[in-house]
């Protein structure tokens, strides 16, 4: 569905005529920059309907580089850099459930915009799945958030069944299950 945007110039020529912000480039939640003008220009601008996507984006950035919510080893087994390894695994289930409560938001008045799809959400399962996280479930948090189902229960059973088969194969030799893991998640995110 198309959404309707102010016009924006591109040439500001008195104070009267502002601009929309910065021109933008990449994601809406790049924490590269400490502040988000462009969006914050459209919200200005008349955009309310952003609020949210910044709240949420700012909240990104300001958490990003806290040390209590990141793992103190890096995914390869070495001790991070200024232990600043990945998001810790509770961490990322309420960034999660945060971004579901953004989408809740936005939807009130635009309902047609989905901020995650459905395959991003398998890859986000699958990821955690590789990280050994098994105590969060992308499918529950969703639940939780929308009070929808979201059936994911036939790829949980799979990956799951895989994992099994795989370690049973690879008993006499622990490092293979590591290395093969590590293949076929490489060749999975590759489809992904």
């Amino acid at each position: 569905f198309p959404v309707t945007i102010p016009r924006c110039p591109t040439i500001v020529t008195n104070d009267d005529h502002k601009s929309c912000g910065q021109s933008r480039f990449g994601c809406w939640v790049c924490t590269v920059v400490k502040e988000d003008k462009s969006m914050t220009a459209l919200i200005d601008n008349g955009l309310e309907w952003l609020k949210p996507l910044l709240k949420f984006r700012n909240l990104l950035f300001e958490e990003r580089n806290e040390i209590k919510y990141r793992m103190s080893e890096r995914r390869n087994g070495n001790l991070a850099v200024n232990g600043m390894g990945p998001y810790l695994p509770w961490y990322r289930a309420r960034i999660l459930e945060l971004l579901f409560e953004t989408q809740k938001e936005i939807q009130t008045l635009k309902p047609y915009i989905t901020l995650i799809s459905n395959q991003e959400l398998i890859a986000i399962q699958t990821i955690w799945y590789r990280d050994l996280i098994f105590n969060y479930k992308v499918s529950d948090i969703y639940k939780t958030s929308f009070k929808i189902e979201l059936d994911m229960k036939d790829q949980n059973e799979k990956l799951q069944k895989e994992m099994e088969l795989l370690r049973k194969s690879c008993e006499d030799n622990p490092a293979d299950f590591e290395l093969i893991q590590d293949l076929v998640t490489l060749q999975k995110s590759k489809s992904l």
